[in-house]
């Protein structure tokens, strides 16, 4: 089983464990056919963890050139159109242009909507300003005519019982 084993790089790991406790059972406890068995696997397998964890390599970081990042030169053009496609499918430019077109007319009518919705909300609100007025003056009116109805009344009633009018006080006159 060790030979199986044996260049495993995790080797020492995987039978470490084993070796500990094959050295840890006492020689002397286990039948005579199995003592010298058991005596010859404890060393077999002490040796070849000792020889496993000595042939290991430490880990070293790695030296890799550095490659150097693919830089482009740009393509300028001089009659660059931001507006314009340049994709070389000119159907698939055309699309795009049309897209473009038809993206732009309908912000342009929702804009003259709001503005147009705006307008008629004003007309409303001077309609409605209007009959509100018109009805708070005549309702002062009517209540401006009550208030003189109600005041003749009085004074006429005063007449009748004999009270008369009450006389002016003149100004400055002390009782």
């Amino acid at each position: 089983m060790v030979e199986c084993y044996r260049e495993l790089p995790t080797f020492p790991e995987l039978f470490g464990g084993v070796s500990e406790l094959l050295a840890g059972v006492p020689a002397a406890q286990l039948p005579a056919p199995l003592r010298a068995l058991h005596v010859a696997v404890a060393a077999q397998l002490r040796e070849a963890v000792a020889r496993a964890a000595w042939l290991r390599v430490p880990l070293r970081l790695q030296s890799v050139a550095s490659v150097a990042i693919r830089s482009f030169n740009p393509a300028f053009e001089d009659d660059f159109q931001p507006r314009k496609n340049m994709d070389p499918d000119r159907e698939r430019a055309e699309l795009a242009g049309l897209k473009r077109l038809h993206t732009r007319e309908k912000k342009g009518a929702v804009r003259e909507l709001r503005k147009d919705a705006l307008f008629i909300a004003r007309q409303r609100q001077a309609e409605e300003d209007k009959t509100s007025d018109y009805l708070a003056a005549r309702g002062k009116r009517s209540m401006s005519i009550m208030q003189d109805q109600e005041a003749n009344w009085k004074s006429m009633k005063r007449e009748k019982s004999g009270r008369g009018v009450k006389p002016k006080k003149e100004p400055g006159a002390s009782i």
